[in-house]
């Protein structure tokens, strides 16, 4: 009787047969990469600090929005929170001003197991990348950020006065724009793990009902609030996006049946 494998040793297999095999033999090069980046993001950091107060200002734009007839919309609790809040702005800022080198050195890597010919398809993936990304953060902080926050400031507004930290505030901002902004990757991850072998189209066309129950789970955890307006408001693009990735897919495998 055969030895039933475990989840980890059945992916491991499953690698083996696929183009991402490769990838795995140069987890030195990925190390590496890791490190640049890293130093990037550590100088950017000191540079995000000095416009600490500036990037909350912008940002808790919505909420005074939100809340028009308070003069401060945010406070704080103890002598550290504005302290912490402008180190985690600064690390915001640094992270997305060194984005498109992460994102250029991750494509790049991918891309390096692609079939040769395919190999011209970094920059595309690149600049989708760094466009995806800020159409999700944007989408996040004109569209879904005041409508969620209306939202809640209303839901308590009748029972309570509200007093929002300035940690908290930063905190949830922090979250929602890197979560809206991976999200808008799910086209780009998708098409990858066709060319690397890892899924088929065929498959993703037969479990689109799993993978729509999947993007209303993610919608529900990162939309800034519990009704289904904006549940359904994030859920929307994120499905068409994968709609779209199936039509890349198809193209790119017509073009890989073309005679040479």
């Amino acid at each position: 009787m055969s030895e039933e494998l475990s989840p980890i040793q059945t992916l491991l297999q499953h690698l083996q047969g696929s183009r991402a095999q490769s990838l795995l033999q140069r987890v030195d090069e990925l190390r590496a990469m890791l490190l640049r980046w890293a130093i990037v993001l550590f100088v950017l950091v000191g540079v995000g600090f000095c416009f600490a107060r500036d990037i909350i200002s912008f940002l808790k734009i919505p909420l005074s929005e939100a809340l028009p007839h308070q003069k401060n919309v945010l406070h704080f609790t103890g002598p550290l929170e504005v302290m912490m809040a402008y180190m985690k702005v600064s690390f915001l800022m640094a992270f997305l001003l060194a984005l498109p080198l992460a994102f250029y050195q991750a494509w790049r890597f991918v891309a390096s197991a692609f079939p040769e010919h395919q190999k011209k398809y970094v920059m595309p993936f690149f600049i989708s990348s760094l466009v995806l990304f800020g159409i999700g953060v944007t989408f996040c902080y004109y569209v879904m950020l005041p409508v969620g926050l209306k939202w809640l400031v209303g839901f308590g507004g009748d029972q309570a006065s509200a007093i929002i930290s300035v940690g908290e505030y930063v905190d949830m901002l922090m979250f929602m724009i890197l979560a809206f902004g991976t999200a808008f990757q799910l086209p780009l991850l998708v098409i990858a793990l066709e060319r690397l072998g890892l899924v088929q189209q065929a498959t993703l066309k037969k479990h689109r009902g799993g993978i729509l129950v999947a993007i209303l789970i993610i919608a529900a955890v990162i939309a800034p609030s519990p009704d289904p307006v904006s549940q359904l408001s994030l859920a929307a693009p994120m499905y068409l996006m994968f709609e779209a990735a199936l039509l890349v897919i198809g193209r790119l495998q017509s073009k890989d049946n073309l005679p040479v």
